[in-house]
């Protein structure tokens, strides 16, 4: 069954030619000496709005690859193919014949273009590192901007994970079989639509999942299942920061993923990947978190998040989650060579990427990175960019100011949610057993979260070299006490006790210290979750009656990741906060006008250094007097140079 659903679906009939068209670049002119290897490759420029597309020539098995070049409008373009692969691996890099002329593509690519030749058919693709100009910065500026039409307007997205091992037939044919006879059935009880949120799976449906789909808990699958189902989801294609675009795109049929000869829709993968993370998150299925590639799938749940939420805007125009602001953070797990692609990938499917953006590759890294910070703050009137700084376990390579986020950075602590549900609307819906709708058709009313600084907005300007940042705020409280150490994404269950531990002792060394709360175990309970519980993307949810291991509706709202590569502090005054892993004693608690956390700075000579946003217990909700008038120095507001 599972053979036939998988080899049955795509048939090279649409974006196929049966001759070669006119060369895309003019002709070399044969001088008396010139051999085809002397040529070199020369495109021919592009119009407004034009794109290339790249012809496969016919050949047998053995043959080497030959293809062309056709100019194309975008929009009145002949049906095509886009691919969507990883361009650096490990094959060596390989020659084919371009327009008659030998070119070098990487061994990926030239796999990939082995595996889709056919005898008798010229399929027409789009691949970026053929149809684009590489060495023409102009035209690669002018294409990017292009890059969403191409991928919403292909027939087809081809994803090439590369070439077949031993195990990759049954491990496929087990995930046909696993999307088909659960998950679709599923959703039909539940009249739901196959693009439908994962989330929602059960513990009911992971037991039944093991038991009834995969059979006995104790050997699910045989170990080459397992070297397929590794070899998916370690494929290095999946940290590729350039494929988030290709593989989330709403395209006119679909998209699939091909490995070596065999098919396989993206749509399944996407499901099996979250039904696998959804199991070790139960606790079931110890032996898919005992293989990293299986573990480590954060972007396979970004891809699946955001392919649902570009197919909403496509339908309604409009997203609450498609800004560049939302976009840089969710995509931090994933690669770049160039670390300004880290910025530029997310210019095609950014709703105001365009807008704040410039592409020049010519352009400082640091640079390029302090004006989008230094953008966003202005653009948004907010200073919530500032909670994407992290001082602690990141891995930054680059010399930036301390308020400019480093997008390359791997291992810093997740940014605390900034948006939340309007109050009055969650005070009825709680009321109900239903789940919070947050789909983009729901009109569920969303605002700040928290509000540490009122409804203040920035007072903020930068100084000529574009490295310092000038922020009014004051000074509430100091850093007194710190956890000696951060918690982490393998330990965030025995935190817990370890920082009550600590705090216990703390408190008892601070005799005398009149706390500004009379539960000190509550306010722990709130700070270990930052007072929140995610309900959609990055929408979170203050409850006071939702504390550290509460339940709501089935779903665990705690341990929560803002403990993650994060410390504990107590402040010279008794409050209790949640900061970057950087933090020290001696640091400064500072609300910031327009900044909904507090910040930790840490004091220099002449400026500050910011070490993170906080979550302080009792500050977090306005800028009233008490809150005020018993700040560092009557909460006398002044002058903070950060850099």
């Amino acid at each position: 069954m599972a053979f036939a659903r998988r080899f049955g679906g795509l048939q090279m009939t649409a974006g196929t030619l049966t001759h070669p068209p006119l060369s895309a670049s003019p002709p070399p002119s044969p001088g008396p000496e010139s051999s085809p290897i002397d040529r070199v490759h020369k495109y021919r420029r592009l119009q407004d709005d034009e794109i290339r597309l790249l012809i496969l020539n016919p050949g047998s098995e053995d043959e080497p690859i030959s293809c062309f070049l056709e100019h194309s409008h975008i929009s009145k373009t002949k049906p095509y193919h886009a691919l969507s692969y990883a361009w650096g691996s490990a094959l060596e890099p390989r020659t084919i014949l371009l327009d008659g002329c030998p070119t070098e593509v990487s061994g990926n690519l030239e796999a990939f273009l082995r595996s889709r030749r056919r005898e008798h058919e010229c399929p027409v693709l789009w691949v970026d590192a053929v149809c684009i100009n590489q060495a023409d910065m102009d035209e690669k500026r002018a294409q990017i901007q292009l890059m969403k039409r191409v991928y919403e307007g292909s027939d087809l997205v081809l994803v090439w994970l590369g070439e077949a091992i031993d195990g990759t037939a049954r491990t496929l044919d087990w995930m046909e079989d696993l999307f088909h006879d659960f998950w679709l059935p599923r959703l039909t009880s539940l009249n739901r639509s196959v693009s439908a949120s994962l989330g929602s799976i059960t513990d009911r449906d992971a037991r039944r999942i093991l038991f009834e789909v995969i059979g006995d808990e104790g050997d699910p699958l045989g170990d080459r299942e397992l070297q397929g189902m590794e070899h998916i989801f370690s494929n290095p294609w999946w940290s590729r920061i350039w494929v988030y675009q290709e593989a989330t795109a709403p395209t006119k049929r679909a998209t699939r993923v091909l490995i070596g000869k065999y098919e396989i829709p993206f749509q399944t993968i996407l499901a099996v990947g979250e039904i696998l993370r959804h199991l070790s998150s139960h606790g079931h299925g110890s032996f898919f978190s005992q293989n990293p590639g299986l573990a480590n799938n954060t972007p396979v749940v970004v891809m699946q998040i955001y392919r649902e939420l570009r197919a909403q805007y496509i339908e309604t125009g409009t997203s609450r989650f498609l800004r560049l602001a939302d976009l840089l953070p969710s995509l931090r797990s994933f690669d770049a060579t160039n670390p300004r692609d880290k910025l530029y990938a997310l210019i095609p499917t950014s709703l105001d990427g365009a807008e704040l953006l410039h592409v020049a590759y010519d352009r400082p890294v640091e640079e390029a990175y302090a004006q989008i910070a230094w953008t966003l703050i202005q653009k948004h009137r907010s200073l919530d960019i500032l909670g994407h700084c992290c001082r602690g376990e990141g891995n930054s390579l680059l010399k930036l100011p301390s308020w400019v986020p480093d997008w390359t950075a791997k291992g810093t602590a997740m940014h605390f949610f900034k948006r939340g549900i309007s109050p009055d609307w969650r005070s009825t819906t709680l009321a109900t057993d239903q789940e919070i709708p947050i789909a983009e058709g729901d009109r569920v009313p969303i605002g700040k979260l928290y509000s540490a600084s009122g409804d203040s907005l920035p007072e903020i300007s930068l100084d000529d070299s574009g490295t310092r940042l000038s922020c009014k705020g004051y000074i509430f409280d100091a850093v007194r006490h710190v956890t000696p150490t951060a918690g982490t994404t393998e330990s965030r269950h025995d935190v817990v006790e370890e920082w009550m531990t600590w705090l216990d002792l703390t408190l008892s060394a601070m005799a005398g210290c009149q706390l500004p709360y009379s539960n000190i175990k509550t306010a722990f309970s709130h700070t270990m979750v930052a007072d929140c519980e995610r309900v959609a993307v990055d929408v979170g949810m203050r409850d006071c009656s939702l504390g550290l291991g509460a339940k709501r509706e089935g779903r665990m709202t705690g341990l929560h990741p803002a403990t993650f590569r994060r410390k504990l502090f107590l402040t010279g005054r008794g409050y209790l906060g949640l900061t970057d892993a950087g933090v020290m004693p001696g640091d400064e608690v500072v609300v910031l006008m327009g900044g909904q956390c507090p910040f930790v700075l840490r004091r220099q000579r002449e400026y500050y250094e910011l070490v993170g946003e906080a979550y302080v217990h009792g500050i977090m909700d306005g800028d009233d007097e008490q809150q005020r008038g018993g700040a560092v120095g009557s909460g006398e507001t002044r002058k903070f140079e950060i850099r």
